[in-house]
């Protein structure tokens, strides 16, 4: 959540805070920008952790399994 928010906020940073499209924007994101991250639901998670060097050179990937209980 942190991170898509923080990618929200550095897309349209630059635009004109009084612009009606940036109003828009904003009320569009609100929820996102404003708001706490929301609980994850009870249950199992599985994700892939992406390890990988700089250049590329080396690359391993683990799957990881999460229980919110």
């Amino acid at each position: 959540m942190v991170y898509l928010r923080n990618r929200i906020v550095n897309r349209y940073i630059n635009i004109r805070n009084d612009d009606e499209k940036s109003k828009e924007i904003y009320e569009k994101f609100r929820y996102l920008i404003d708001s706490p991250f929301p609980p994850l639901p009870l249950g199992s998670y599985k994700t892939n952790i992406m390890y990988t060097t700089p250049g590329e050179m080396y690359r391993k990937g683990y799957e990881i399994k999460y229980i919110n209980q």
